[in-house]
């Protein structure tokens, strides 16, 4: 049937519709359930999607989604019908938007318009013979359950849309979440007087959901390097390895995942890494084995705001891939975790491990994830990576005794390269060897384990190395003893070897070359606190230790009409208060007691003889301090060091009424 079709059935409609599947089956379908993309809800509207549902509460935000059902033939006072109710999936603007860019909109058929939209619906679950509305509640009611291999956590089922299967994921907990394959619901539960509503991250719309894994291969314009592979594994003689990449066995579909590496990360890669799988038959199947996974069904997405979750999930070759007969004790096991910000998924498989690039591929009854090297395959040794990728390291390296030493022994390793070396060529030769030591650590550590609670001892400083994400950029930070941290950002450049992994970086760790200014101009959330003008009057005397406010806490500030505005606004007032919390000394927390107390002298003091107190306490491992039992900085995002001064975070201005009359300068040189 032509999708365009509907609008004529339902001008005459007398009795709930009839839909026919790709199958061209009829089914009864009393209830729709629109997935729509949004994430906000603003002010209702009366507006009927597709037909088939008529809604009290709809979003302004998903108001484009609503323009392209009436524009495409799709009229709402066409197509409502008290008796049409299905769950509906719902874009928002930005998700509709984005979608229509990539889709070339204004140029698709009027059916094919109406198949993406089409897409944007659901069967409803039923109770008996009674349909019922799909809420998050009976996310798997309706659905058919697949006996796949669990990924650990939550459980899905499959749902037969109007233009084809999809799968339905859910798990509770702390976050809980609800996924349409990898579309997330971002507002659950939109009821409306005969029909249901779910607001989804993104257009649900997967235009290889007909093709099988080698179909979509064949015609991929990116993976010709990978098909080439996969079509020298069905030639080895072996018919389940053709078996595998059809997705058929003995008459049975298969479901699987595959991870995939594009010709653009495979050029990136040594040519050898890619020929010695064509030229070892015997090397390929046990790559390629570690790229499939066996009736498994997962997306990277469903790790979304979720970095306490992992997916585990099992890769080979089965002698028997139909479900009943696969043992994952025969597999081998992998993880799938995502970064504490979300930035990022990290794949691992054993002592390998990779990051996804791009959105998954929904294919049919199976799921293509591109990644950024393949598993389980260690074609390099730490050398061979740092000849390639940072030949200065290497040779630098060779030449000091300590750093030669971890280079050469078998154990593993972990390489923070320079890309740019020139403030470490004008370092004294012992300096160069006290920071060598912060670029090569004597463990693997993957990206996945680059945590907010992940420190590594350097000779006698037990947390001369952390990481931070800063700007949405994951930094490796250093400090050698009596010193403060600096932060340099990890590249998209990285190798994981045989014996470590080399990771290039922005700069050498713990080496300062950012001014206080410079370093905090990096970062917009403290754009507001050098618009204050403290930078251009604190000068003199330096360095000195800031403890600088975020944009919220100079916004707060402002916002307080009574004093805080008041303060803000008499320049002279305003410098003085933000002074109060600039110090011209080192500080570095982690050194001081936390069974003493503190008065420490501000920048006011040679004016007024301020002093603040510092109670010392620890959390989680590090040193924090409260200030005047007000104000609270800690050593987990702060004891930065910059080449003129220090820098730890702060989230408020301390101030109190008095500062609107007090003497701004009580010694007797005052003038």
């Amino acid at each position: 049937m032509r999708l365009a079709k509907a609008e004529n059935d339902v001008n005459t409609m007398t009795r709930p519709m009839q839909m026919r599947t790709r199958s061209n089956a009829l089914i009864d379908a009393p209830y729709l359930t629109r997935l729509c993309a949004c994430d906000v809800f603003s002010s209702p509207a009366v507006v009927c999607g597709v037909g088939v549902i008529q809604l009290k509460c709809f979003s302004q935000r998903s108001s484009l989604y609503s323009s392209a059902l009436q524009q495409h033939g799709l009229k709402p006072h066409k197509l409502c019908s008290k008796f049409l109710k299905q769950p509906q999936v719902f874009p928002c603007n930005e998700a509709w938007n984005l979608r229509v860019a990539t889709l070339s909109w204004p140029t698709l058929s009027l059916e094919q318009k109406q198949k993406i939209i089409y897409g944007m619906y659901l069967e409803s679950p039923k109770s008996g013979s009674i349909p019922t509305k799909l809420s998050t509640q009976n996310w798997q009611t309706a659905g058919e359950a697949l006996p796949l291999i669990d990924v650990g956590f939550g459980k899905g089922a499959l749902y037969n849309e109007i233009v084809g299967a999809r799968y339905a994921f859910s798990f509770i907990g702390t976050p809980s979440a609800y996924f349409i394959n990898d579309a997330k619901v971002t507002g659950a539960n939109v009821d409306a007087t005969n029909g249901m509503v779910q607001i989804m991250d993104k257009v649900v719309h997967y235009p290889y959901e007909s093709m099988d894994f080698f179909q979509y291969l064949s015609q991929a314009k990116d993976m010709a390097k990978t098909l080439a592979l996969w079509n020298k594994l069905r030639t080895t003689g072996t018919p389940l390895y053709t078996q595998l990449t059809n997705q058929v066995y003995m008459g049975q579909s298969l479901y699987a995942t595959y991870f995939v590496i594009a010709d653009s990360v495979w050029n990136q890669l040594p040519e050898k890494t890619y020929q010695n799988l064509l030229n070892n038959e015997t090397l390929l199947i046990s790559v390629l084995a570690n790229q499939y996974a066996p009736n498994q069904y997962f997306f990277p997405r469903w790790l979304t705001d979720s970095p306490n979750r992992a997916i585990n999930f099992y890769v080979g070759f089965p002698a028997d891939p139909l479900p009943a007969n696969i043992n994952t004790q025969t597999l081998t096991p992998g993880k799938m975790v995502s970064s504490t910000d979300g930035s990022s998924i990290t794949i691992t498989l054993g002592n390998t491990y990779a990051t996804t690039v791009g959105d998954a591929v929904a294919l049919r009854k199976a799921v293509l994830i591109p990644i950024s090297a393949p598993l389980g395959y260690l074609s390099e040794t730490t050398q061979d990576s740092l000849s390639r990728l940072s030949p200065t390291f290497l040779r630098v390296c060779t030449l000091d005794t300590a750093c030669n030493a971890i280079l050469q022994s078998t154990t593993e390793k972990t390489v923070f390269a320079p890309v740019d070396w020139t403030a470490f060529n004008s370092l004294p030769a012992a300096n160069q060897s006290e920071h060598l030591k912060l670029m090569i650590l004597p463990e693997r550590i993957l990206r996945s384990q680059m945590t907010t609670g992940k420190y590594v001892t350097v000779g006698s400083v037990a947390d001369a190395i952390r990481f931070r994400t800063r700007n949405g950029v994951l930094n490796v930070e250093g400090r050698m003893a009596g010193n403060g941290y600096v932060p340099v950002a990890l590249t998209d450049q990285e190798s994981s070897g045989s014996d470590g992994m080399v990771y290039l970086t922005t700069g050498v760790p713990g080496l300062p070359t950012q001014t206080v200014r410079n370093f905090l101009g990096a970062d917009t959330n403290y754009r507001n606190y050098i618009n204050t003008g403290i930078l251009d009057n604190q000068v003199k005397g330096a360095p000195y230790t800031f403890f600088a406010v975020n944009n919220a806490g100079i916004d707060k500030m402002r916002a307080d009409t009574a004093v805080g505005a008041k303060i803000y606004n008499d320049v002279n007032r305003r410098i003085y208060v933000l002074r109060r919390t600039i110090f011209p000394m080192a500080l570095f927390l982690n050194e001081l007691s936390t069974t003493v107390m503190y008065d420490v002298a501000t920048a006011n003091n040679a004016f007024t003889l301020e002093y603040d107190r510092f109670v010392i306490h620890a959390e989680n491992g590090v040193n924090a301090a409260t200030v005047n039992s007000t104000l609270k900085v800690s050593m987990a995002d702060g004891g930065y060091q910059c080449t003129d001064g220090w820098v730890y975070f702060a989230d408020k201005v301390f101030y109190v009424s008095d500062d609107l009359t007090r003497s701004l300068c009580t010694m007797p040189n005052c003038s």
